[in-house]
């Protein structure tokens, strides 16, 4: 992965093969960047699903499904794998 943006629209499963959407936003706790960009910055979660496309396009402001990024196992073949439990501990 080159860029964070990269897994925009990736299809995200647990391991155990259940599907619970695609990637529509991914979030960083902090302050916006201005001028010069931190390529160190923390990604802290991932919005994923319709409501996160409804908030994502500024449709609606529901309640959006997040993952913790400390979820992720893994980024493969055009998904995303999280933990079952996705607490992400």
């Amino acid at each position: 992965m080159e860029k964070i943006t990269d897994i925009i629209f990736l299809k995200i499963e647990t391991e155990s093969g259940k599907k619970l959407g695609r990637v529509f936003d991914v979030r960083c706790h902090g302050e916006p960047e201005h001028g010069l960009t931190n390529r160190e910055r923390t990604a802290d979660e991932i919005v994923y699903g319709t409501r996160g496309l409804w908030e994502v396009l500024g449709l609606k402001k529901p309640e959006v499904d997040t993952i913790p990024w400390s979820a992720v196992k893994s980024i493969e073949q055009g998904k995303i794998i999280v933990a079952e439990d996705l607490t992400g501990e």
